[in-house]
Parts: structure tokens; sequence; C-alpha cells
């Protein structure tokens, strides 16, 4: 019995160790979120100036995503050099290379041939990020961050609902995506890096 008690042990304490190695830092949700933040802001600027010219709103997002790119890049390579790479963070790092390219064909490409709404893309965005933190909250197996995943999925909803609305949506869906990337993706980036320098130190 002590044995097997103590194989147990040694398979719980495994499970937890891969469990922390896989939990990645939160700085790249942190960066994103905002730079998207600043974005969004811009964005909303413009079209109350407003700014008619397509370029500006290309600019402003095409700097916001290569500053987010480069910065979440060389910080993530500087840690890499100090932690120890499992699967499990190279498959979420995967997930999530995966949805920022998808995002980002929608955000420039469909716009750019006029077959989406503007307005659109934010919840669109929404959905995506919800698939990325519910998938990332059950390989780590931490609830909350299925949770940071559904709620954003809810609030794609209701945003999907006032992009036709003329007082309280259209472009004020920008803010209110502004506001969702600050809740759902900023601070549980500030928790998992918190985390993360706790499993690291």
């Amino acid at each position: 019995m002590k044995n097997a008690q103590e194989s147990l042990n040694l398979i719980k304490s495994l499970v937890e160790d891969n469990r922390k190695l896989a939990l990645g830092s939160g700085m790249p949700s942190i960066i994103w979120g905002v730079f998207v933040i600043i974005a969004l802001s811009l964005t909303y600027w413009g079209v109350h100036r407003p700014m008619r010219t397509g370029w500006y709103y290309l600019l402003v997002w095409v700097i916001a995503s290569s500053l987010g790119f480069t910065i979440s890049y060389l910080i993530e390579r500087q840690r890499e050099k100090f932690t120890v790479s499992t699967f499990s963070q190279q498959l979420l790092g995967v997930i999530w290379l995966a949805q920022g390219v998808a995002m980002m064909i929608l955000a420039f490409v469909a716009s750019l041939a006029g077959v989406l709404n503007l307005y659109a893309i934010s919840p669109i965005m929404g959905t995506l990020l919800g698939s990325a933190y519910f998938i990332n909250g059950h390989l780590n197996q931490y609830k909350w961050l299925k949770v940071v995943g559904v709620l954003w999925w809810i609030s794609s909803i209701a945003l999907f609902f006032l992009v036709k609305v003329d007082v309280y949506g259209g472009s004020n869906t920008l803010l209110y995506f502004a506001g969702l990337m600050f809740l759902l993706q900023v601070v549980p980036g500030l928790k998992l890096e918190s985390q993360w320098r706790k499993e690291n130190r």
C-alpha cells in the first residue's frame, strides 16, 4: 500500500509540474491588449472626425499589430532562455498563432475586400479569442480561463446584435470592444503573468 501511495503521489507531482510548465506567461496578452485598445480608440476617433481615407485606419492597425507582434516576440524569446519549453507550451503557442493569423486575415483581408461590416470585426475577434482562452484553460486545467472564454463568447453575441443599432451600436461597438479587451484580455494577462512569475522564480 505504501508503494502504491508513493506511486500515486509521484504521478500527481508529475501532472502538477507539467501543468505549471505548460502555463505560458501573460505578457503577450497584456501587450496585445494594450495595443489593440489604443488602435480601437484611434479608430473610433477617426470615425468621428471623420477620417475619410482608409489609409489612416490601415496605418493604425498595421503599426499596432507590428508593435504587438515584435515586442511580444522579443520578450518571449528572451524568457525562453531561462525556462523549460514543453510540448504543452508549444501546442498553446501554435493555437494562439493560428488564432492570430485568422484574426489578421479577417481584420485586414476581409475588410479591404469589402465583404465584411467593419464593426462586425470586433465580435468576430471576440469569438476567436473566446475559443483560444477556452482551449488554454482546458489544457492547463484552469477553470477561470475557460470562464474567460465563455465570457468572450457571450459578449461577442451581444456585440453582433449591436453592430446595426444606430444609437447604442455602430461605432460604439469599438469602445465596447476596447472595454472587453481590458477586462477579458489585459486583466487575465496580468493574472497569468503573476502566476508565471511565481512558478519561475
